[in-house]
């Protein structure tokens, strides 16, 4: 004890240590409890999930009535939703006389022609919205409603790029709707079920669950044009600024590229060649070719969706019940 009072360093030191102990002592004691705790809630928590992997659910009125409440609540989020998406389109005309689908046809590939060279942009004189055979021929009447609202959405499209200010519209095609063929029938009516295969997928449906087709219909078309690189950049910011009651459209694919894959000479004077690759250097006087492949959709009414689904499941009650032959009867 004397040596400790007679060297002031030594029982500093040892001041230090004993302080320094003591404060590890303390953080150790405190992490095993915080990690005691932690390990104790994992536990629990493990427990309580295996606990509701084993259990079979209670079917009590409790349960039932949170089901329920649960359930309303989504289906009104998604009735919002829909109502909110149905803003976003045309009207659907149900009409369908053949007779004045053609000169429709030909007079809005005028006006499109028209607006186009009154813009001072190039379009192909062969431009017809994909729809040539309609020009000499009149469509199915079953096809006509489809085609109307396709015809529409396309012309819409082609202002868009008018408005844009583009260049160039190399090419508009479509693709053909089923109905369209004389040997396919009419499309399915909402909520109809495909027919089987007869096999099974071995996954468990629902006869409640919506296909696509009992949501919305898809008109495809592929159209090429050319223009400045604000320019299409401007038909990039319509398309994504859809105003409501107007075509809705939803780009599959877009490949965008310069048209000239050589850059032009530098401010140095050394020809900086890029073949192929997308760096090339975008100067004043080039143009930017795309090429977009666009699904106008079409929203379908909830409501209308649940009636013909009803009206099918009538309808095939109806069939079967005139089917069947009456008992005893003899077959000729």
């Amino acid at each position: 004890m004397d040596q400790l009072k007679k060297n002031k360093f030594l029982s500093a030191f040892l001041a230090v240590l004993i302080l320094g102990v003591l404060a590890l002592g303390f953080l150790c004691y405190r992490t095993w409890s915080s990690y005691g705790e932690a390990q104790t809630k994992f536990t629990d928590a493990k427990n309580a999930v295996e606990r509701l992997k084993g259990a079979a659910l209670f079917p009590s009125t409790d349960n039932l009535k949170k089901r329920v409440t649960q359930v309303d609540a989504y289906k009104g989020k998604v009735d919002e939703l829909v109502k909110r998406l149905m803003t976003y389109q045309v009207e659907f005309d149900p009409s369908s006389d053949e007779t004045k689908f053609q000169p429709k046809l030909a007079d809005l590939i005028k006006k499109s022609k028209d607006g186009a060279a009154g813009a001072s942009i190039k379009i192909d004189d062969s431009f017809d919205f994909g729809m040539k055979d309609y020009l000499s021929a009149a469509p199915r009447k079953e096809a006509v409603p489809d085609l109307n609202f396709a015809l529409d959405g396309m012309k819409a499209f082609v202002d868009l790029l008018i408005n844009s200010r583009i260049s160039t519209i190399a090419s508009l095609t479509r693709k053909p709707l089923d109905i369209e063929a004389d040997n396919k029938t009419a499309a399915p009516a909402p909520g109809a079920k495909p027919a089987s295969s007869g096999k099974s997928s071995g996954l468990a449906t629902s006869s409640s669950a919506l296909a696509e087709s009992d949501v919305i219909r898809r008109y495809s078309f592929t159209v090429k044009f050319s223009g400045t690189p604000q320019s299409v950049e401007d038909v990039f910011t319509a398309i994504a600024s859809t105003p409501e009651n107007s075509p809705f459209f939803a780009v599959r694919l877009a490949k965008v590229e310069n048209e000239k894959k050589t850059a032009q000479k530098s401010s140095g004077g050394t020809d900086e060649k890029k073949e192929g690759h997308d760096s090339s250097l975008i100067l004043g006087g080039e143009k930017v070719g795309a090429l977009l492949e666009v699904d106008l959709i079409r929203f379908l009414d909830p409501a209308a969706v649940a009636k013909a689904k009803e009206d099918a499941k009538a309808g095939g009650s109806s069939k079967s019940a005139t089917a069947k032959p009456a008992a005893g009867a003899s077959p000729r």
